[in-house]
């Protein structure tokens, strides 16, 4: 649905205003349905990079990928919540490049800018830590002892936040975008030769844009995933805290469990408090009625026995 715009790109009241209303009322029932859908889709995304970061930090202890441990339960509840939250991520980056091919007010393509390229990455690092960590408040300690980290992690966010941006709200709905694209490209025509000399080029069409998009948002989603897979191994690298037990006088450590059961391996570690464990040797226990100690090593060593 086009709507009417003057000659600055602005949209026009009245007519503009009914083709809006119009627009929101036939498209109600295919955002509702949609909510589902893309709670089911960032749902599996989520999963799936929780799957890849246990790969990388497993591979660094040498654990079979068959042995990972994954807890991460979908819910109808979590389905719901997360499909909306994406809805209104799509319309509002949708109504954010809109904002800026209107030409409208400097203030309103800050506060929009602000809004979703700034506050929301820094919002999805915040759950990202809250999901890696468990809970809010180990999110807030994580924030304050790894600053350099996180900062790394947001701007990571905001670089892939703007592509998924135009992703959705440019090449994806280039069809919904079209009249003010066009309103901007007569504008940009000055000479008539620039026209007679565009005339036989060929002309991006909806489906190319859409392609386009597509392009973009798997090649995020796969940089989203190669940063989740590297930032496994660097955490099991520098990892100093872990879960131990005992198990026939030997000490072993967990280095992954999901709450019903852990992944040991054997502890080595000498008199001066350096972690050396046996990567060769691993066993996967039940964590019921098994006393669990925390224990903090000096760093974590490369080398395994």
């Amino acid at each position: 649905m086009n709507y009417i715009v003057d000659k600055n790109g602005k949209e026009l009241n009245g007519k503009s205003n009914h083709k809006k209303r119009s627009w929101i009322s036939q498209n109600m029932i295919a955002a509702l349905t949609m909510i589902p859908i893309a709670g089911a889709m960032v749902n599996f995304i989520v999963k799936l990079y929780i799957y890849i970061y246990k790969m990388g930090y497993s591979s660094y202890f040498q654990i079979p990928n068959e042995y990972l441990l994954i807890n991460y339960n979908i819910t109808i509840y979590n389905m719901i919540i997360v499909g909306s939250i994406s809805v209104v991520y799509c319309m509002c980056a949708v109504n954010n490049v809109r904002i800026i091919l209107r030409r409208e007010m400097l203030i309103k393509k800050i506060f929009w800018g602000i809004l979703l390229d700034f506050l929301i990455p820094v919002l999805i690092c915040f759950i990202i830590l809250s999901i890696a960590t468990g809970n809010w408040e180990d999110a807030l300690i994580v924030l304050q002892e790894e600053r350099r980290k996180c900062i790394i992690l947001v701007l990571f966010i905001i670089f892939s936040n703007a592509i998924i941006v135009f992703a959705v709200g440019y090449c994806m709905v280039y069809s919904f975008q079209k009249d003010l694209i066009e309103k901007n490209r007569r504008n940009k025509r000055k000479e008539p030769k620039k026209n007679l000399s565009r005339k036989h080029k060929y002309r991006w069409k909806n489906k190319d844009y859409q392609l386009i998009g597509w392009l973009l948002i798997i090649v995020t989603i796969v940089s989203y995933g190669a940063y989740v897979n590297w930032q496994g191994i660097q955490n099991a690298q520098k990892q100093e805290l872990f879960l131990t037990t005992r198990i026939d006088n030997d000490t072993y450590i967990v280095v992954m469990t999901d709450g019903d059961e852990a992944i040991l391996e054997k502890d080595r570690t000498g008199k001066d408090g350096k972690l050396k464990i046996c990567k060769d040797k691993y066993m996967k226990v039940d964590c019921k009625n098994r006393l669990l100690e925390k224990k903090k090593y000096r760093r974590v060593s490369g080398d395994g026995d």
